[in-house]
């Protein structure tokens, strides 16, 4: 099979269903609230800043870990 080199990733989908549900609350098809058509968006952010925050505990966990195990080799303890 070939590869076409055409990716579509989350954050893409995001954008595009967002900007499909301004287009139709702009036009009056869909009468939902501003926080509703941004959704989307706001989801990849929020899924996105929860992936960042377990990035960053599960390095803080491995640092004490390695820093414990420094210790405990050198100090005895």
């Amino acid at each position: 099979m070939e590869n076409n080199g055409v990716s579509i990733d989350l954050g893409t989908i995001a954008i595009i269903l967002t900007i499909v549900f301004a287009v139709l609350k702009l036009a009056g098809i869909i009468a939902w609230s501003w926080w509703i058509v941004f959704l989307p968006v706001i989801a990849v952010v929020a899924l996105s800043i929860v992936v960042l925050i377990l990035i960053l505990l599960g390095v803080s966990v491995w640092n004490l870990h390695q820093h414990h195990k420094f210790n405990k080799k050198f100090n005895g303890k």
